[in-house]
């Protein structure tokens, strides 16, 4: 480990003089072959910058540098949605799991048997869709449903121009009503989409409830 003057801190040997010290400390302590990590520095806001390849970052929470530093060597990823972080987990032959569910994966495990009783599974959304930032505070599980929603209400208009003029507004299928302005067909998707989302948090919540989980 080597610590630079602005505070980052770099597994990687840079030059022959600290190359020679690595492999001098791993073989002092049985390290040799063991697998390489990713350099990373401490923020001012209790965050952890972890480096990717290809000049990338990932934000974690600081109290989980232990535990991912533990797991092995993290990793950038294109998902359906933008750029993600992953990270190997499991002994022998490691499999690659997404960093922000593995941070949530208590969380997570509180739903076992939700999509079987409910239909819906289980995700765990970016709350400022930054997919690269998996501080704690920036995480929250939820259902697909609720995360889609989510994801619309900041991203699409919400309604839709008819032939006569007017607006028309829908929610998961159901018709909301027809407005006369842009302004009062966005205010009613809004409007229905908060209580669709209010709606789907209080099954989720009354699930963990009826399981003893809250």
């Amino acid at each position: 480990m080597f610590v630079e003057a602005d505070g980052n801190i770099r597994f990687e040997p840079i030059n022959e003089n600290e190359f020679k010290l690595l492999n001098y400390i791993k073989r002092k302590n049985g390290l040799h072959g063991c697998r390489r990590f990713n350099d990373f520095k401490f923020n001012d806001d209790g965050s952890v910058t972890i480096f990717l390849k290809d000049g990338r970052e990932t934000l974690i929470s600081k109290h989980r540098l232990s535990e991912v530093l533990q797991k092995g060597k993290v990793a950038a990823f294109l998902g359906n949605n933008g750029i993600y972080a992953n990270i190997a987990v499991g002994k022998g032959i490691r499999r690659k799991e997404q960093l922000h569910r593995f941070i949530m994966r208590q969380e997570l495990a509180k739903y076992n048997g939700f999509f079987e009783e409910t239909g819906m599974s289980i995700q765990v959304n970016h709350k400022n869709e930054q997919t690269l930032d998996n501080r704690d505070e920036n995480l929250e599980v939820v259902t697909d449903r609720e995360n889609c929603l989510k994801y619309k209400l900041n991203h699409a208009k919400g309604f839709t121009k008819t032939s006569s003029g007017k607006y028309q507004v829908g929610v998961c299928g159901k018709h909301i009503g027809t407005f006369e302005t842009e302004s009062e067909a966005r205010a009613a998707y809004v409007k229905a989409v908060k209580a669709e989302l209010k709606r789907l948090e209080q099954i989720r919540m009354s699930w963990l409830k009826s399981k003893g989980q809250v």
